[in-house]
């Protein structure tokens, strides 16, 4: 369906809440997370409105434009957009370090997943993912 895959890296800088939508005891809007891993998400739907909003805002007068690559706003049976977000996953977790301010902790999981996408975005990575002996963890600096 989609000619060409891009894989695009998302850094936040500052605090970032997506919530759920639904409630959970005393929780009234948790994070969104992956069913399977339980890992936050940013769900490509999400990605595909904040970047449609921002265009808006930026290309003022090419409304035709932006409906042509993300569809129509109110007839959405018009005609399909052009462009898809799947969604933003974690790949490194920012965490408290005494060396320095932080430090990315990931897991063989989340780059073993990251080398999956680069490969269906026909990305050559110069690197293989490491596989630490149980009960253990590879550190590097």
């Amino acid at each position: 369906m989609f000619q060409a895959r891009r894989l695009l890296f998302y850094t936040c800088a500052s605090p970032l809440h997506l919530g759920a939508g639904t409630a959970i005891g005393a929780i009234d809007n948790p994070i969104q997370r992956e069913v399977h891993s339980h890992f936050p998400l940013i769900a490509g739907s999400g990605l595909k409105g904040a970047v449609r909003h921002h265009l808006l805002e930026s290309w003022r007068s090419q409304r035709e434009d932006i409906d042509r690559i993300f569809g129509p706003e109110t007839n959405a049976s018009a005609h399909a957009g052009a462009i898809a977000f799947s969604d933003a996953v974690l790949v490194a977790f920012p965490v408290r370090s005494s060396a320095r301010t932080f430090m990315y902790a990931t897991s063989a999981y989340a780059l073993g997943r990251l080398r999956r996408l680069a490969d269906v975005a026909n990305l050559a990575l110069a690197w293989s993912v490491p596989e630490p002996e149980p009960d253990s963890a590879a550190v590097t600096s």
